[in-house]
């Protein structure tokens, strides 16, 4: 496969040996997607990138290689124009590169790839020698399985399991409804762990309680669909067939909002919001080999719940939370998950210029070595049962590990008693940013880009602020190349209830109801699972929720790129009757032309024009 740089004269080859793997449309995918992200890593700068290429259907002009351009397109936000050469007319410079090649290996033996690679090279000298690659083709399957996942469309949030209503309780295969939950996805095994949260049980309360249950979930692959695994506890005491007093004392006891991040074999679990919403401090440890639990007692953060949780390589990052009676909390914290120390990375502080507000209940994220935090809120009457919008924000910030410092990237909105406004001066307010809001969804995708979804707060663009948040059901990326948020799709407003659709399967217009503190798994592929949370039901009754919905992130990209059929028929309808008209004109000069030349036959005219001279002067 040859790639000719016109501007500089360089030639790339790739070398590839068909006896490991039969070449097809996804594996030239590949070859596209490699050279050309290479190629703009290379030169930043570039906007716009054109490619002539030939009509060859399973290299060039098929669905998998556009699907590959657009991944790249979206990764680096850059245009891609490909251009196809029309059948008969196909010969350019890539031609001519073969040709030297070809000429090259008269009378050579070529026995393996390497040979090959080595008469590429040597094929020419001046201005400079061809560059030549060979083809991994581990990297090439990888990158063929995210290609088939990315095809256009408008089919989205799939649907997979739970119920449309509100409030169900547990099974022994499957959670109950539930918000808060702890979670970690641990990516040597691609499973995620859930602990805890508000909501319910396989107790019949009738009531929504703490929970202290263990739970795995399993992303599936081709043949084997989703599903949960319940670790423990029994369900009571009183009824737990097998379980011994000392199996409870070593399980840690019901809560919300605790932190949680692991290693392979273990992960630990610290603190969280108990009963009456009293501050925890406790930190466990579960072994994964023998499925137990072990208490640590070690020196760290003090009581809290709802603070900023970030996984970071062996390395568990805290920042606030809720603390004892209430306090709003804002120092930073790292556990070494290997010596299970904690350090202090950041005092508690009253600089409000350099340093985030104390908050709880942000959305973070982690890419490319650095610590992300959005939103929450900063007041400190804040109630989990009121749900005030006062003291809500929108602010984006960036942690960097390697100096401890942290810098503000994104214009802030926050609530007050008195409305929404600024709370940073000098920053240039973005309309098109997510609200102020609290327990909001959030990951990453294989690009680095942020999402966010949902949460409890202000609705976008709000012109009357409601004392009390409501629950959100928005979908939003950030552009690190334009620094700025992106809204990608779902509801702008507020009380989007839930459209439940075929079980199973992606549609158009299947969408997950609006709600807050829900939990993230991530799947292969850039494939993301929320399940439950506090929100809308298929009725838009609020209650907990246990549905579980999933959504590429790559196909939403995708859609956004697509045309629609009325304004494909409008672009149609436009072309072909600038064409008629064009035609009409064509006809009727065609016509006046050759009226003109019958006139000056029929009057003896040879097409030569004469006058008569009126004066010496014009001789």
């Amino acid at each position: 496969m040859t790639y000719y740089e016109l501007k500089s004269k360089q030639a790339f080859n790739y070398v590839f040996d068909e006896t490991n793997e039969d070449m097809s449309s996804h594996m030239f995918a590949y070859l596209h997607y490699k050279h050309f992200k290479n190629f703009l890593n290379d030169k930043p700068a570039t906007k716009k990138l054109i490619i002539f290429s030939d009509g060859c259907g399973y290299q060039n002009k098929c669905t998998n290689g556009s699907n590959a351009f657009l991944k790249l397109a979206t990764e680096q936000d850059v245009t891609i124009e490909e251009k196809f050469l029309v059948s008969g007319h196909t010969q350019m410079e890539c031609d001519s590169v073969h040709s030297v090649v070809e000429s090259k290996l008269k009378g050579c033996d070529i026995y393996v790839p390497s040979d090959l690679m080595v008469a590429i090279q040597l094929a020419r000298q001046h201005p400079f020698p061809y560059k030549v690659k060979d083809v991994k083709w581990s990297e090439a399957v990888k990158l063929s399985e995210l290609v088939k996942s990315i095809r256009p469309g408008k089919k989205r949030w799939a649907w997979l399991g739970g119920d449309q209503i509100v409030d169900c309780v547990s099974t022994n295969q499957y959670p109950g409804g539930r918000s808060g939950a702890s979670t970690w996805h641990d990516e040597h095994r691609n499973v995620s762990w859930m602990f805890g949260g508000q909501g319910f049980s396989d107790l019949p309360s009738g009531k929504p309680h703490l929970q202290n249950d263990l739970w795995q979930f399993y992303s599936g692959g081709k043949e084997m669909k989703e599903f949960f695994v319940k670790l423990g506890p029994a369900q009571s005491k009183s009824n737990a067939e097998g379980r011994s007093e000392q199996d409870f004392q070593s399980w840690p006891g019901k809560r919300h909002h605790s932190s949680m991040c692991g290693l392979p074999d273990m992960f630990v679990l610290h603190g969280g919001l108990g009963e009456n919403g009293s501050a925890l401090e406790d930190m466990w440890k579960y072994d994964m080999k023998t499925n137990s639990w072990t208490q640590l007692f070690r020196k760290g953060p003090g009581p809290r719940g709802h603070s900023g949780v970030w996984c970071f390589g062996s390395f568990m990052y805290l920042f606030g939370g809720i603390g004892v009676n209430g306090q709003i909390l804002n120092d930073m914290w790292r556990l070494n998950l290997l010596s299970l120390e904690w350090t202090l990375l950041q005092p508690p502080s009253d600089d409000k210029t350099y340093l985030p507000k104390a908050r709880n209940g942000p959305a973070t994220w982690i890419s490319d070595g650095t610590l992300y935090m959005f939103g929450g809120n900063t007041a400190p009457s804040f109630s989990y049962s009121m749900q005030l919008t006062e003291g809500l924000t929108s602010d984006l910030w960036v942690y960097y590990p390697c100096n401890a410092t942290w810098e503000c990237i994104s214009d802030s909105l926050e609530t007050t008693a008195n409305g929404i406004h600024t709370s940073y001066a000098g920053k240039k307010l973005t309309i098109n940013a997510p609200s102020p809001r609290i327990g909001a969804g959030s990951w990453q995708d294989s690009f680095g880009s942020l999402w966010l979804f949902g949460g409890a707060g202000v609705q976008n663009h709000a012109t009357k602020m409601n004392r009390h948040s409501q629950v959100l059901s928005d979908l939003w990326r950030f552009s690190f190349k334009l620094k700025n948020w992106v809204f990608v799709g779902g509801s702008s407003g507020s009380g989007q209830a839930g459209v439940y659709k075929t079980l199973g399967k992606e549609t158009e217009d299947g969408v997950p109801g609006g709600r807050t503190e829900m939990m993230v798994f991530y799947g292969a592929c850039d494939k993301i699972y929320i399940f439950g949370g506090v929100g809308h039901d298929a009725r838009k009754i609020d209650g907990f929720l246990n549905d579980l919905w999933s959504v590429n992130v790559s196909t939403i990209l995708s859609g956004r790129y697509r045309i629609s059929a009325f304004s494909l028929l409008l672009f149609l309808g436009v072309c072909i009757s600038l064409l008629i008209f064009s035609l009409i004109l064509g006809v009727w000069g065609f016509r006046n032309k050759s009226h003109e030349i019958l006139s000056r036959h029929m009057n003896g005219s040879s097409g030569h024009q004469y006058r008569q001279l009126k004066n010496n002067s014009d001789i």
